[in-house]
């Protein structure tokens, strides 16, 4: 896997050290390294992290070939980043099929970009206002991780850690993976795993989490299958474990979700039904309202006009 890791000036160090950490332990753990990187900068000359650390890129971002990934790492004034070539080159790069990600802030670079991913885009949650005021239609979230087939993405701090974790296992078996995770949490022996690592292994808590996931991504319907890979979980095995917890399927659950949301919204606004539809994440007018009637055993017009 190859990996460009771009920064913008003000990058967090943190998250850079974190990326590359866990890249150079999944490499530990092969027979073989399979996995490489290389840091650049937007404007191809040495980026200043927040806490001053200077960092050199290895080239002009226009002369990677071969890509595998890119990950954009800015800090906290995202506007740095927003260069127009390096944004065009993003959105190239992203058409061809390379998957991008971001950490935090670096959603404003992927968002300015034209990256539209199937999955909301992961920030912290002191970015979540300004994020919303400049890219209204774009679903995002602040629980920690949000990856799919195409993206990847962590709101900060140590959920990048889990970003890693949820990407490596598209190129690590599950052996690998788990020998990655021993030598990045310091557990000694197998057996000797702490309380707060047991429960972050524990199912139930990553059931929990896809539930957060489904709060924060209402006006883009997830699948089954991006819930499950969400939290690194087989569809079939997270939908059953999902039921049991909450007495219906994930997909019911998620349908019920986005149309108490349309409740609210027809109750507490007068934004037309079609633009409600829209931001509840029906395409079609027409099977929202069926959808609502069925559910509420009345139509959005007459609840509101009721209301």
């Amino acid at each position: 896997m190859q990996t460009a890791i771009l920064l913008a000036n003000q990058f967090i160090m943190l998250n850079l050290d974190l990326v590359m950490d866990i890249l150079r332990i999944a490499n530990r753990v092969l027979a073989s390294p399979q996995f490489q990187w290389q840091v650049l900068t937007v404007d191809n000359i040495p980026a200043v992290s927040c806490n001053a650390y200077i960092v050199q890129p290895a080239c002009h971002w226009a002369d990677c070939e071969t890509l595998d990934c890119i990950l954009v790492i800015t800090g906290f004034e995202p506007e740095t980043g927003l260069h127009p070539p390096v944004l065009a080159w993003l959105q190239q790069q992203y058409q061809a099929g390379v998957k991008v990600g971001c950490v935090d802030t670096g959603a404003f670079a992927l968002a300015a970009a034209g990256v539209r991913p199937t999955v909301p885009m992961a920030i912290h949650w002191d970015s979540e206002l300004s994020f919303r005021q400049q890219f209204p239609n774009l679903p995002i979230t602040t629980a920690g991780v949000s990856c799919g087939e195409d993206f990847f993405s962590a709101s900060g701090g140590l959920s990048v850690v889990d970003m890693m974790l949820n990407l490596l296992s598209q190129y690590l078996s599950p052996t690998q993976l788990k020998d990655v995770n021993q030598i990045l949490y310091c557990q000694g022996s197998t057996t000797a795993v702490s309380p707060e690592r047991s429960q972050l292994l524990n199912p139930q808590s990553r059931i929990e989490r896809a539930e957060t996931y489904m709060h924060a991504a209402l006006a883009q319907p997830l699948s089954l299958n991006v819930l499950a890979k969400m939290v690194n979980m087989h569809p079939r095995t997270f939908s059953r474990q999902f039921s049991t917890r909450y007495g219906i399927s994930p997909i019911q659950y998620y349908r019920q979700l986005r149309l108490k949301h349309a409740q609210l919204l027809l109750l507490q606004t007068q934004w037309p039904v079609s633009r409600i539809a829209e931001l509840c994440g029906f395409s079609e007018l027409s099977n929202f309202s069926a959808c609502f009637s069925q559910h509420y055993g009345i139509s959005p017009q007459q609840l509101r006009v009721k209301g």
